[in-house]
């Protein structure tokens, strides 16, 4: 189960169950290739794919956020 994860800095908020009985357990935030926003550098992975890579002050911030919430802070990238 997932829904909207701006609440928590997130792209998504993950549920191992339906969210009238449970509590999120996971912010999920998706980098893309083409998602570089002025947020932090990109960098060059093989086969010439380049991935975001957010600066330390983003993951900070992302990171805090969802562990203060009580919940794990899930980074994926991957071309779009």
């Amino acid at each position: 189960h997932m829904a909207c994860g701006a609440r928590f800095r997130s792209d998504y908020v993950l549920y191992d169950g339906p969210r009238d009985a449970r509590h999120a357990f996971t912010g999920l935030r998706v980098l893309a290739e083409d998602d570089g926003g002025g947020r932090g550098c990109l960098v060059r992975w093989g086969g010439g794919v380049v991935l975001p890579l957010p600066n330390s002050y983003e993951m900070m911030g992302f990171m805090r956020g969802l562990n203060t919430a009580g919940e794990v802070a899930l980074g994926a990238a991957g071309p779009r």
